[in-house]
């Protein structure tokens, strides 16, 4: 996710520098909001990495995680879980 935004970024910078004709253009992206959550998860997981790993825990009922973190969590968990692909699939 960090890679796309970053590409992303970057592109912009370039874009902003060429003209076509009076106009400019910039690439705007947004979260699909279910999937803003699972990025959230994700950085406060990677921020606390080492709290993690002190816990010994799953980082699914990690005590650093937010309750929105931990839901997002959960989702994520169950998606892993999953038997049916279908229901595994991001909608």
């Amino acid at each position: 996710m960090k890679q796309g935004a970053a590409t992303l970024t970057r592109l912009n910078r370039q874009l902003k520098d060429i003209r076509f004709g009076n106009d400019s253009f910039q690439l705007e992206w947004d979260w699909i909001p279910r999937m803003q959550g699972v990025h959230e998860f994700f950085d406060a997981v990677e921020g606390a990495v080492d709290g993690l790993e002190q816990d010994r825990g799953s980082i699914f009922e990690s005590p650093r995680l937010t309750d929105k973190q931990r839901t997002a969590a959960e989702e994520i968990r169950r998606l892993l879980l999953a038997n049916d692909q279908g229901a595994a699939s991001v909608r």
